[in-house]
């Protein structure tokens, strides 16, 4: 089912990828890009999901769980997860840094907002509606990536089922909602 960028919709849980995480902060590192957190920005800021409320939840093998991320190594954007699913263990983090509420504009490259065209369409939105200029992140050189643009692909109904996710879905970004479960490829 195709979702647009003003579709009206919850999502209560998000699973995200990670390579690895700490079960005591919740603090994760992705593939490095950002992309989990655009998500999260975007959707917190089109009221899809709560900051505050929505479940993250990621999934990794045991060796991935690791001691050495304190909260203060992340930066204002990063979304810690709040449960750590491994092939042996379901970890509950008990002290979760804060998660972030909206797009933080300042951070995000203009050769970031190229590649990802609903965030350039959100952009010229607000700017139009509030007549100011947003303002932009540093210019970057962005790695050479076989990405697509995951809001210009149909966004589909998962084939997995949560109390399988770690075998059948680990590494997707995954989110869940109480009417639609959307499944993206990353």
């Amino acid at each position: 089912t195709p979702v647009s960028l003003h579709d009206e919709y919850t999502v209560d849980l998000v699973v995200v990828g990670s390579t690895a995480v700490c079960p005591n902060t919740g603090a994760r590192v992705g593939k490095g890009e950002g992309f989990a957190e655009l998500e999260w920005g975007i959707l917190s800021l089109q009221g899809n999901l709560d900051a505050a409320t929505t479940l993250v939840v990621t999934t990794v093998h045991d060796e991935q769980v690791v001691q050495d991320m304190p909260e203060g190594q992340l930066t204002k954007h990063d979304v810690p997860v709040d449960i750590i699913v491994t092939p042996s263990r379901t970890i509950r983090v008990p002290n979760r840094a804060p998660k972030p509420s909206g797009v933080y504009w300042d951070l995000l490259s203009p050769q970031k907002l190229a590649q990802i065209k609903v965030l350039r369409d959100l952009k010229n939105e607000i700017e139009e509606r509030t007549g100011k200029e947003l303002p932009r992140g540093p210019d970057e050189v962005l790695p050479r990536t076989n990405y697509l643009d995951i809001y210009n692909l149909q966004l589909h109904l998962s084939q997995c089922q949560l109390n399988s996710l770690h075998h059948s879905c680990h590494g997707a970004g995954v989110l869940f909602s109480r009417k639609v479960r959307i499944s993206f490829p990353t």
